[in-house]
C-alpha cells in the first residue's frame, strides 16, 4: 500500500531532476522531493559562481505518526517542530548518478511518510572534489539568499569554513566517499543530522550512498533503511524547542537545553537504531524491500559488536558513553539493547514514537518524561541495565520485538 501511495504521487507530479529513467519500480523518483543538482565545474566559470536553487511549490499530503503536529499547533511552534506539506529540499553533487539520486529521493519519501514530513535540507556529497566545492557554494548561496549568514562574515567566509579540510564539513564527507570506493564498502560510510534548527529546518549531510546505484546492489536495503535512522533524529528534535531570543527570522539555539533534553548519546542513537530496525521489518513485511536481515540476527550482531566496543572503555556505564570516546559505537550497539529493554518493560515497541517524545514535547523535562513513560527513574534504569546486559543470552533475548507476518509490525507477546 505504501509503495502504491508513492507511485500514485509520481503520476500526479513528475517534476524532479532529469536523468535516465529507472528500470525498476524501486528506483522511481518520489514526487515529494524538490531536487537541485549542482552543476559541475566544467560548466561553471573559474570564479566563484553562484548557483541559485529552485524548489517546487506543489502541495502534497503526507501520512504522519500519531504524535504529528496539527495545523492549529503549527502556528505557535518553531518551524523545525512542524509538519509541512512541501517537498524536502535535497541537493546532490553533480557527479552522483541519476540512479543514486532517484533511489535516495524514494528512500526519503518513505521515511517522510512513516515518521513525519519536517522541514529539511539535505546535501548529498559524491566523490568528485570540484562537484563537492560546487555543492558547498550552493549551501552558502542558500544561506545568503535566506539572509542566514549569521555565523559568517560573508558568503566567501561561509565557503571557506564549509570546505576546510580539518573540519566535519563537505571535504570530510568527500573523503568518506572515496574511502567507500577504495575499500569496496557496500553502503555509505557516514551521514548525519547536522542541526539547523535556528534556520527553521533540519540539516543533513550524506557521504556517497553507493548502495543506491542499483536496487540490486548489496547495500541497497541498508541505504534505504539508514535514511530512517537520520530521520528519527529529526523526529526527536522536532519534539524539543531549544530556541530563544527570536527576532525576525533569527533565533538563538540553546545547545545545552537541546543536549539535556535529548539525553545520553546511547539513548539518542540507541532509539534511532531500535526504530531503524523496526522500520526495516515494516518495509520488508509490506514488500517495499526484500531479504531484510531478521531482528534476531541484527540484535545478535549488535550485542557482540557492543561487547567488543565496551572493552575499549572498561568500567564505563552506557549512560556515560559519548561521541568522543573510543567505545562510541557501543552507544549504537548496546544503545539498541537499552532501548529494547525499556520498550519491553512497557510491552510496546512503539513507545518512543507514540508516548515518550510526545510527552517530552509537553513536559519539557526529560526525567519527568522518563518516569511517566517507563515507571522508574533514569538512575534506576542505568543501574539495572548495566548489570542485565551482561547476563544470560536467554534472558536478554526476551526484549527483542516479535514481527507480525505480512505487515512487519513489531509487537511483544
Amino acid at each position: 500500500m505504501k509503495k502504491l501511495f508513492i507511485l500514485a504521487l509520481l503520476l500526479l507530479f513528475s517534476f524532479c531532476s532529469s536523468g535516465e529513467s529507472s528500470s525498476s519500480p524501486e528506483e522511481v523518483v518520489s514526487a515529494e522531493q524538490a531536487v537541485e543538482t549542482v552543476p559541475d565545474t566544467d560548466s561553471a566559470t573559474t570564479d566563484s559562481t553562484t548557483t541559485t536553487s529552485t524548489t517546487s511549490s506543489t502541495t502534497t499530503t503526507t501520512t504522519t505518526t500519531d504524535s504529528a503536529t496539527t495545523d492549529s499547533e503549527s502556528s505557535s511552534l518553531p518551524a523545525h517542530m512542524t509538519i509541512i506539506y512541501e517537498p524536502a529540499k535535497i541537493y546532490f553533487a553533480s557527479d552522483l548518478s541519476s540512479n543514486v539520486q532517484e533511489n535516495f529521493k524514494y528512500g526519503v519519501a518513505l521515511a517522510q511518510e512513516r515518521f513525519g514530513n519536517y522541514p529539511t535540507q539535505i546535501m548529498v556529497v559524491g566523490t568528485d572534489r570540484d562537484a563537492m566545492l560546487d555543492l558547498a557554494n550552493t549551501y552558502c548561496t542558500l544561506k545568503e539568499e535566506a539572509d542566514q549568514l549569521w555565523y559568517f562574515k560573508d558568503k566567501d567566509e561561509c565557503i571557506m569554513v564549509k570546505t576546510r579540510e580539518n573540519g566535519h564539513d563537505f571535504p570530510y564527507y568527500l573523503r568518506v566517499g572515496l574511502e567507500t570506493i577504495e575499500n569496496n564498502y557496500p553502503n555509505s560510510g557516514s551521514k548525519g543530522h547536522n542541526g539547523g534548527l535556528e534556520y527553521g529546518h533540519h540539516e543533513f549531510t550524506w557521504a556517497y550512498p553507493v548502495g543506491l546505484e542499483s536496487t540490486s546492489a548489496e547495500g541497497y536495503n541498508s541505504e534505504i533503511i539508514a535514511i530512517s535512522h537520520e530521520w528519527w533524529h529529526a523526529f526527536q528534535q522536532a519534539h524539543i524547542n531549544p530556541l530563544y531570543n527570536c527576532v525576525g527570522n533569527r533565533c538563538q539555539n540553546d545547545g545545552e537545553t537541546l543536549d539535556s533534553l535529548m539525553g545520553p548519546m546511547s539513548f539518542v542513537e540507541g532509539t534511532a537504531v531500535f526504530m531503524e530496525l523496526i522500520y526495516g521489518q515494516e518495509l520488508n513485511g509490506s514488500g517495499v524491500l526484500t531479504g531484510v536481515r531478521s531482528m534476531q540476527q541484527e540484535y545478535k550482531n549488535r550485542y557482540k559488536n557492543g561487547e567488543d566496543d565496551m572493552q575499549q572503555c572498561p568500567g564505563t556505564s552506557i549512560r556515560d558513553i559519548t561521541y568522543q570516546l573510543p567505545c562510541r559505537q557501543a552507544g549504537y550497539n548496546w544503545g539498541l539493547w537499552a532501548s529494547a529493554y525499556l520498550a519491553h518493560k512497557v510491552k510496546d515497541p512503539y513507545v518512543f514514537e507514540t508516548n515518550y517524545y510526545p510527552t517530552l514535547k509537553e513536559t519539557k523535562d526529560r526525567e519527568e518524561t522518563f518516569q511517566k513513560t517507563f515507571g522508574f527513574s533514569t538512575e534506576e534504569f542505568y543501574s539495572e541495565f548495566d548489570i542485565w546486559i551482561k547476563g544470560p543470552e536467554s534472558e536478554r533475548n526476551i526484549v527483542i520485538p516479535s514481527i507480525e507476518v505480512g505487515t512487519g509490525r513489531a509487537y511483544y507477546p
